[in-house]
């Protein structure tokens, strides 16, 4: 049972250290410079929302206007080709498809107008635009740097907690199957500590000094039973 317990106090100390590795991992500076990335990210792109919904307002009355000078044109051709068809030679009927003609053409106009002004309201989006995608895009490339460094990161410490892994089986394989599970639930209960040694009085566990009596009433408990415990915070004691 001693050896036993010194086992366990082995893999203790293999799992505390990976424990230590695995809080590493969790607070990687690059995973906190990254998650800052991506929160500035989505700043940006929700700062461009209301530009870039203004800017499709302005794309899509751009495109109904030039859509009407399309059926437009398609209609006037039509009058125009009438008229020089050669199948009307009455004046007023000449008068009156040239009326439609400059009719045409003053929507025509009016129409172009309202283009150009679709257009000229365009300009200072699609510079606001482009002004923050150029922004967006600094971050997205810092993001990915950042994403390659926190992969570069983790798998060092995978490495590191793989190896601690193939020290461990080993010593879990030579100790009673009883013990260890009862070390694994209080370390599941203990933050992570489920044996400990006896320090002269003080328990390295919760790190307080048993009274005397205490003490030597661990130490007879480990010699009758091969197995003790720390009267204060329950954890197996190694003596």
């Amino acid at each position: 049972m001693v050896d036993d317990l010194e086992t366990i106090l082995a893999i203790q100390d293999l799992d505390t250290a990976a424990d230590v590795l695995r809080h590493r991992r969790n607070g990687l500076p690059e995973r906190v410079e990254l998650a800052a990335r991506l929160e500035a990210l989505a700043a940006a792109d929700a700062d461009l929302a209301p530009t870039r919904d203004e800017r499709h307002r302005v794309a899509r009355a751009q495109k109904a206007l030039e859509d009407d000078l399309a059926t437009l044109a398609g209609k006037r051709a039509e009058v125009e080709a009438q008229m020089y068809s050669g199948g009307s030679s009455n004046a007023k009927e000449l008068q009156a498809l040239q009326d439609e003609l400059n009719a045409f053409d003053r929507r025509r106009s009016a129409l172009e107008d309202e283009v150009l002004e679709r257009m000229v309201e365009a300009e200072p989006l699609d510079a606001a635009l482009a002004e923050g995608s150029e922004r967006t895009s600094v971050i997205d490339e810092e993001s990915v740097e950042l994403t390659a460094r926190l992969v570069e990161a983790e798998s060092s410490i995978d490495a590191e907690l793989a190896a601690l892994d193939g020290q461990r089986a080993p010593l879990v394989g030579a100790v009673d199957a009883a013990l260890l599970a009862r070390y694994e639930k209080l370390r599941a209960r203990l933050q992570g500590v489920g044996v400990a040694r006896l320090d002269g009085q003080k328990c390295t566990g919760c790190h307080l000094t048993l009274p005397a009596a205490e003490a030597e009433a661990v130490r007879k408990q480990a010699k009758a039973e091969g197995i003790a415990e720390c009267p204060e915070c329950d954890r197996l004691l190694v003596v």
